[in-house]
C-alpha cells in the first residue's frame, strides 16, 4: 500500500512540471498559481463537509498548520515561480534537487529519531549527481544569481515545512493538512499576483485543463498523498522523491510534448535510483 501510494504521488508531482508547462504558455505564473490554489480549496471544502472534518481545536495547531503552509504552499512556490522566470528549467531542477540536503539538515536537529547518517548522505550525494548528469546536456550557471538563490530558497522553505509538519502535526489528517494549509499560502501568492495586472491571458482547453489538473490531482491528491507519506516514512526518505520526479517529468514531456530525450537520460536515471536505494534502506545496527 505504501509503495503504490508511493508511486502514484511521484507520478502526480512529476506530472505537474509538464502541466505547469503548458498552462503557463497562456496564463501569467502568479495568476496561474492563485487560480490554482483558489480551484483547489473550493473542491477540498467541498469534500472537507463531506467527510465532516472538524478543524483542530487547539489555536497552537492552527497556528502552527499556518507557518507549515505559510512555507509550503506560500514562500516555496512564491520563490519557484520567481527564479523560473530568470533561469531556465535544468538548473531549476538541479537546485530544487538540493532538498533532501536541507531536509536531512533540517530533520538532524528537529527530529531525534531521524539524525544524518553516512549512508544516508552517501546516497544523497549519488541521487544528487544522479540529477546533475540527468541535465548535463543542457546545464549551464548563466542567470541572474538572484534566480538561482530563488530556487534554493525555494528548496529551504519546502524542506522547512516538512521537517515542522513532521514534528509538530503529524497527529492531523492528511486531507486537512492539505486544505487547512491553502489559505496561509494564499496570503504569500496574491499580493504578487497583482504586479501581473493587467492580466492578459487566453482561455483555452489547454490552460483549463492544466488548472483543473493541478487543483484536483497536483494540489488535491498529490499534497494528501505526501503527507499521508510523511506520518508512515522519515522526512529524509521520503524528500529523496525529489530526485526522481525530473525522471517522470522528462519522461512525460518525451511523450506528450515530444521534448527530445537526452543522451543522459539513462546514466542520471542510473545513478538516482542507486542513490535513492542506498539512502532508504539503511542497514540497522546489530542489537
Amino acid at each position: 500500500m505504501i509503495i503504490l501510494l508511493y508511486i502514484i504521488t511521484l507520478l502526480l508531482f512529476g506530472s505537474t512540471w509538464v502541466v505547469v508547462k503548458i498552462g503557463l504558455q497562456t496564463v501569467p505564473p502568479f495568476t496561474f498559481a492563485v487560480v490554482r490554489f483558489v480551484i483547489a480549496f473550493l473542491l477540498l471544502g467541498i469534500a472537507f463537509r463531506i467527510w465532516r472534518y472538524q478543524l483542530p481545536p487547539l489555536p497552537n495547531i492552527r497556528r502552527k498548520i499556518f507557518v507549515a503552509g505559510f512555507l509550503m504552499y506560500g514562500l516555496n512556490f512564491l520563490f519557484i515561480y520567481i527564479g523560473q522566470q530568470w533561469i531556465d528549467s535544468s538548473l531549476a531542477a538541479v537546485l530544487f534537487a538540493t532538498m533532501p540536503f536541507f531536509t536531512g539538515i533540517f530533520a538532524h536537529f528537529l527530529l531525534p529519531q531521524e539524525r544524518l547518517t553516512k549512508q544516508v548522505i552517501a546516497g544523497m550525494i549519488v541521487g544528487f549527481a544522479g540529477t546533475i548528469a540527468l541535465f548535463s546536456n543542457n546545464l549551464t550557471l548563466s542567470g541572474p544569481v538572484l534566480g538561482m538563490l530563488s530556487l534554493l530558497l525555494s528548496s529551504v522553505f519546502c524542506s522547512w515545512a516538512t521537517v515542522l509538519i513532521k514534528r509538530d502535526l503529524n497527529d492531523i489528517p492528511a486531507a486537512q493538512l492539505s486544505i487547512l494549509q491553502i489559505p496561509a499560502g494564499l496570503v504569500v501568492l496574491v499580493p504578487p499576483m497583482f504586479l501581473e495586472l493587467p492580466l492578459q491571458f487566453d482561455i483555452s482547453f489547454a490552460s483549463i485543463g492544466a488548472l483543473l489538473y493541478l487543483a484536483i490531482l497536483g494540489t488535491g491528491a498529490a499534497f494528501i498523498g505526501w503527507y499521508y507519506l510523511l506520518k508512515r516514512v522519515s522526512a529524509v526518505a521520503l524528500s529523496l522523491m525529489t530526485f526522481l520526479e525530473p525522471l517522470v517529468a522528462i519522461g512525460l514531456g518525451h511523450f506528450l510534448l515530444h521534448e527530445k530525450l537526452e543522451s543522459h537520460f539513462l546514466l542520471g536515471g542510473a545513478l538516482i535510483l542507486v542513490g535513492v536505494l542506498i539512502a532508504t534502506f539503511e542497514r540497522k545496527p546489530a542489537h
